[in-house]
């Protein structure tokens, strides 16, 4: 009796959703689409299912589903712009993480590149000093301070090649986040 109830499975998939189980939110939304046999229920299924598609990147998927909705009169709106949304979605430039990490050969330019100018000045500036202190030191055969100086050196300037890497993700993942939230509020969840 409860496995064909369209309320049922929709509530299901909205606690999986809410709990980020993006997979099983997507199979319960099936299910709550099979047994769902009026107007009013299936809209708000196809507004939680593309919103699931568009958590799992499967933006292609999003637009179907939006593309469904709009038949609906009252979700033709909500649909032309989650519709919109994930097709920015599709044509949004991403930052490259290979590229970050070559380019920060120079210290900060990675960092730059992802859109962090304060960090890249800040990255610039730490492995310049402490490549000048190393420099001078051992110019002025203070070997131990030298090797103590360009041993720091070296851990900021690796840092300076994972930090860029892990910018460039963060700035992808804050330009998906960006569009999903956007997609959440015209969905009203």
């Amino acid at each position: 009796l409860y496995k064909n109830n369209s309320e049922l499975a929709y509530q299901i998939a909205l606690i999986q959703y809410k709990l980020q189980n993006f997979d099983n939110a997507l199979k319960s939304t099936f299910i709550a689409l099979e047994t769902c046999n009026d107007s009013f229920c299936k809209p708000k299924i196809l507004l939680l299912n593309g919103l699931l598609y568009a958590n799992k990147n499967d933006w292609q998927n999003a637009m179907k589903i939006y593309k469904t909705l709009s038949a609906y009169e009252h979700y033709q709106n909500v649909s032309d712009m989650n519709f919109q949304l994930s097709e920015n979605a599709i044509n949004q430039r991403s930052k490259s993480k290979t590229v970050a990490g070559v380019i920060s050969i120079i210290p900060g330019l990675g960092y730059a590149y992802t859109g962090h100018r304060q960090t890249a000045i800040s990255s610039l500036l730490v492995n310049g000093l402490l490549a000048y202190a190393t420099f001078t030191n051992f110019n002025n055969k203070n070997y131990g301070m030298g090797i103590l100086t360009g041993i720091l050196n070296l851990s900021f300037y690796v840092g300076n090649f994972y930090g860029a890497i892990k910018s460039a993700k963060r700035y992808n993942d804050q330009q998906k986040m960006a569009i999903i939230n956007k997609i959440e509020y015209n969905s009203q969840f």
